[in-house]
């Protein structure tokens, strides 16, 4: 039981001293390049290699692991939206690699 409490003790103290954790607009600096200006390789924000139209300005893995949970888990994709603008003021499709 003695170990436990010890062990606990530290989780405790480790948590009270977390590292580096960004407020809500880190990484928000790419307002310049969501208003369809080139990006330094030439491509605009959110054109992520998709033709369709459904310009995602996370990257390809994020966007596909994203689907994959909402299809995987039938969650409503209103809802999913909805808590995006709740956390980060910004859609699901908005989201920077940083908030994905």
């Amino acid at each position: 039981m003695r170990t436990l409490e010890t062990l606990q003790d530290s989780v405790d103290a480790e948590i009270q001293h977390t590292g580096f954790v960004p407020d809500a607009g880190y990484g928000i600096s790419e307002q310049g390049a969501r208003s369809g200006q080139p990006k330094e390789n030439g491509s605009t924000n959110g054109s992520n290699g998709h033709a369709n139209g459904e310009a995602w300005a996370c990257s390809d893995k994020q966007q596909k692991l994203i689907v994959k949970l909402v299809d995987e888990h039938q969650l409503d994709k209103g809802q999913v939206g909805g808590i995006s603008r709740e956390m980060f003021g910004a859609g699901v499709k908005e989201l920077n690699k940083l908030q994905a």
